[in-house]
């Protein structure tokens, strides 16, 4: 008996049958096929499932494919790899429907549940089997992504006689090709790496020599080239060498004031203004008794007193001073008796 299903859409007034198709037995045929094994069998069972009952055909992409199956998509690419090379399956690209891969079920698979007699179809599905090929061939499938539309081609070539192995993508032929090339590069940057390492232990080895030299060179130094520490007395100037005639009248002045001075004075001078100044020195000394009455021996040069007409008198030196020492007592005096009258 002949099982028909039926779709029902929605209208007003309730459902209505829309279109009766034929449901066949394809589960139930092809786990009978004993000659292949349980991942073949899973995705062929799929793939025809959705061609026969689908309407369109089996457009689904490897990635729906594994997640209705719940396997990995690495196991559906190389399982439909090996059943389109198996000759149990077609695979066509259509362009115009964006690289839409469509999987067709051969007629030695349709021959197991749509054609003839149920035991007809019984030993057509324990007779099913992948063919092995000695021969390469090559078959166009569709790389895997989600969005199959978005994809294109790829080439799968057998290489293997067992179904799982007889397929060797070029996809992963190149991926394998990039990690062994990204392998190899990241030794030579590892061996470039520990160069680099021994040079800069290198470089620091004769830093530290050169360190190590330099301090000794430093230790082993003389004495005598090492900069002396300048006292403090190196800061002031020293005294320029005095004239030999110098020292004479020096004595003679007897008032020892900025010495320093009064030689660079002395050696400013002329042989006879030196002769003059000495033969006056004697005179104005005797003139000026007491030294602090007496004019410095630089303010002496410094004015040329030499020169001078007239010595000073003592007695007009010391009556001058009596007179104003008697004036500003008197203003005192007077002062204080102006101050007592405002009291009074």
């Amino acid at each position: 008996m002949t099982a028909f299903a039926q779709r029902f859409l929605y209208t007003e007034g309730g459902y209505h049958p829309t279109i009766t198709r034929l449901m066949l037995p394809i589960r139930q045929h092809l786990k009978t096929a004993t000659r292949l094994k349980a991942g073949p069998k899973a995705v062929l069972m799929e793939v025809c499932e959705l061609h026969e009952n689908g309407g369109k055909g089996c457009y689904a992409s490897n990635d729906t494919l594994a997640k209705s199956l719940g396997i990995s998509l690495a196991t559906v690419v190389r399982t439909v790899a090996a059943l389109v090379a198996g000759g149990l399956l077609t695979s066509r690209v259509v362009k115009a429907e964006a690289n839409r891969r469509y999987l067709t079920p051969t007629a030695a698979v349709r021959a197991c549940y749509a054609s003839g007699t149920t035991q007809q179809q019984l030993l057509a599905a324990s007779n099913l089997t992948i063919v092995k090929k000695e021969a390469v061939s090559e078959v166009t499938i569709v790389k895997t992504e989600t969005d199959y539309s978005q994809i294109g081609e790829a080439t799968i070539v057998k290489s293997e006689s067992d179904y799982s192995q007889n397929a060797s993508r070029v996809i992963g032929d190149k991926q394998d090709k990039q990690l062994t090339s990204t392998l190899s590069t990241i030794a030579s940057l590892r061996a470039a790496l520990a160069e680099r390492e021994l040079e800069l232990i290198q470089v620091k080895n004769e830093r530290d020599e050169l360190a190590q030299q330099i301090a000794e060179l430093t230790t082993a130094q003389p004495e005598s080239s090492a900069p002396a520490t300048p006292r403090r007395s190196e800061g002031r100037a020293a005294a320029p060498a005095a004239p030999g005639d110098f020292a004479a009248f020096w004595d003679a002045f007897d008032k020892k004031e900025d010495r320093y001075k009064c030689v660079l004075k002395w050696k400013g001078l002329s042989e006879a203004d030196r002769a003059a100044a000495l033969a006056h020195v004697p005179a104005y000394v005797r003139a000026t008794p007491e030294k602090r009455y007496r004019k410095s021996p630089l303010t002496y040069l410094n004015g040329r007193c030499w020169l001078d007409e007239q010595l000073p008198d003592r007695s007009t030196t010391r009556t001058g001073t009596l007179t104003a020492i008697t004036a500003l007592g008197g203003l005192a005096q007077r002062a204080a008796k102006q101050t007592q009258n405002d009291f009074l």
